[in-house]
């Protein structure tokens, strides 16, 4: 679901005119040498770094990055298009498509995958 927002939200970044790294990474996928599993990982972490200006994901998430429509105030209020509302964020996330299934893992690490 979070990595579905942040691939969104990344192949829009590298498809604008204002990317600064696309050559880059046609640099590397025209090179053949890494796996497309690595050069995935590598755009992530250049959009995180320079589009996301190195802030915590918390953060980003927190400010509506990934979702431009919602955002949360320094005292948790959610800011709905443009308007305050007087009801605090209750960690839900809107997407644009339906999620196939939620993963949660706890403080100890355990995980539970949930089919939606």
């Amino acid at each position: 679901m979070l990595f579905q927002l942040i691939q969104d939200k990344k192949q829009i970044w590298f498809a604008s005119e204002g990317c600064p790294v696309r050559s880059v990474v046609k640099y590397i996928r025209a090179r053949g040498e890494l796996r497309d599993a690595q050069i995935e990982a590598i755009e992530t972490w250049l959009f995180l770094k320079i589009a996301g200006q190195s802030k915590p994901l918390w953060r980003l998430f927190a400010e509506g990055f990934f979702n431009s429509n919602e955002k949360i105030d320094k005292h948790g209020y959610v800011i709905r298009n443009g308007e305050k509302s007087k009801t605090f964020w209750d960690a839900t996330v809107t997407l644009a498509k339906k999620p196939v299934r939620m993963k949660i893992r706890n403080i100890a690490g355990d995980e539970s995958v949930f089919t939606l």
